[in-house]
């Protein structure tokens, strides 16, 4: 499976919710704005390299912490 068109979508998407001063962000609003299902984001964040916005904090699922940035 082709997973750079994904990651760059997901990258995409990310920054403009970043943009929108949304720091923690739910898979669910990845899924709203790119229709990739939700397991394979999950996939994605945790496996592939991503390019993620510096603004962002967290990407969850749920209750479930996915990607946290670590403190520098």
């Amino acid at each position: 499976m082709v997973y750079e068109r994904y990651a760059k979508a997901i990258e995409k998407v990310l920054t403009g919710i970043v943009q929108r001063e949304h720091y923690d962000v739910d898979i669910s609003e990845i899924w709203v704005e790119t229709s990739i299902p939700q397991d394979l984001i999950v996939e994605i964040i945790e496996n592939f390299p991503l390019q993620l916005p510096e603004a962002l904090h967290s990407i969850t699922s749920g209750r479930n912490i996915i990607w946290k940035r670590k403190d520098s």
